[in-house]
Formats: C-alpha cells, structure tokens, sequence
C-alpha cells in the first residue's frame, strides 16, 4: 500500500506522527503522552509541528509566522508559545519548548 490517500492522493507519509520523548505529535491533532492529550488550537497546533519538524535545532519565530500566514511584526507567536508551555505545564509537568536567543524556538526535553 503506498502513503497516499485512496481519496485524494495526498501524501500521507509527509506528514506522519513524530514520536519524541515520549510524545506523539500530529500536524493536525493535539499532543499525546502517556495516554493524555491536550487541546491545542489550530494555530498552537501549527507551530508545535513546525518547532517538532526541525528537530534538534532551533525554528526562528520568522519561519514559525510565515507557515501561519504573518507578516509583519506581530507578536502572536510568542503568545502560542506562552499558551503552549503553559498547556504541557498543566497536564505533563514539563515544558518542552525552549527559547534559544537570537535564533528561536526548539523541542528539549530534559527527564
């Protein structure tokens, strides 16, 4: 069976679940460990999976606005960033998201 829809013929194995540290994160479903999820909002959504895709190094907040659609000097990403560490905070006790100065966001998860 190829990674295709039968329907459509997008390309599911574009854009598979990435399983890191313990989390199963989807591009367009909520973040998943142990069983629990939490419920991110479309956009929360988009740029966890942008953070998630560039693995060990860090996504600047320019590439982030831009997979949303931004322009300019907005600060709504750093607000989904705040939501999201909060959100990880309040159901796993961690926060994977860290600020990496001058260069952005990145996935770490120190257990």
């Amino acid at each position: 069976m190829s990674g295709c829809c039968p329907n459509c013929g997008y390309d599911m194995e574009v854009d598979k679940p990435i399983e890191r540290d313990g989390f199963i994160i989807r591009p367009y479903g909520d973040p998943e460990r142990d069983g629990r999820s939490v419920y991110f909002t479309p956009n929360e959504r988009s740029a966890l999976w942008a953070i998630v895709k560039a693995g060990d190094v860090a996504i600047s907040y320019g590439a982030i606005a831009e997979r949303q659609s931004y322009e300019g000097d907005s600060n709504h990403v750093n607000v989904y960033i705040c939501r999201m560490r909060a959100k990880f905070l309040a159901t796993f006790g961690i926060n994977p998201i860290q600020t990496v100065r001058g260069r952005g966001y990145r996935w770490v998860v120190a257990l």
